[in-house]
């Protein structure tokens, strides 16, 4: 049996989700890390993965699935669907596994190691379903493993889409803004310039 499929690319929305930690106060630092006198350790041990960027898509396929025989098409029996889904694609960071080495009190300078950005999350709403053409043979019917084959192909299209506008690099953007904010947030580091390194 020969399927045809295609994905077809609607639109994506790069959204600079530049979440709300960028307030002052909005994440904390363990008391641990404190001195009376000079703060020696900055630590993001007690954070895990943050979304610093998001994506969204509107994805559209089109199956068209008539059964064959020896290559050619048996009449009565094409499957055809146009229908498209919503799709999120974020992007961010382990902020645990951050670290903050040679912190320099005397050239007011503090050099960031930062991991790669990754892909977080790729969701599909399944409440924006939207079917353009719907014409199923009795003969074929499309079933839930070629559904869960397309929905899992137009995830795969969403997710190339999103990178390919540019979703890792605003996402490492927007983590190296939150950690900025977050350092400069402590009264001993608010004059300090960030360096970060490989």
């Amino acid at each position: 049996m020969k399927k045809y499929i295609k994905v077809g690319y609607i639109k994506i929305i790069v959204g600079f989700v530049i979440i709300a930690v960028l307030a002052a106060g909005a994440i904390f630092v363990k008391e641990g890390f404190f001195t009376k006198e000079k703060t020696t350790e900055i630590g993001f041990k007690d954070m895990s993965e943050l979304i610093t960027q998001s994506a969204y898509c509107t994805e559209i396929i089109d199956i068209n699935n008539p059964r064959q025989y020896f290559g050619i098409d048996i009449p009565f029996t094409n499957t055809h669907f146009i229908f498209s889904y919503d799709i999120k694609i974020d992007a961010g960071l382990d902020f645990s596994q951050i670290e903050c080495n040679n912190i320099n009190h005397d050239t007011k300078t503090i050099d960031v190691h930062m991991p790669d950005v990754e892909i977080l999350g790729n969701n599909i709403d399944t409440d924006s379903l939207e079917i353009y053409l719907e014409d199923e043979s009795i003969f074929n019917r499309f079933n839930l493993s070629e559904n869960n084959e397309a929905m899992k192909l137009m995830q795969e299209n969403a997710e190339k889409d999103a990178i390919d506008n540019g979703l890792l690099e605003n996402a490492e953007a927007n983590a190296k803004i939150l950690i900025e904010n977050f350092i400069h947030n402590m009264n001993d580091y608010k004059d300090y310039t960030i360096n970060f390194v490989d």
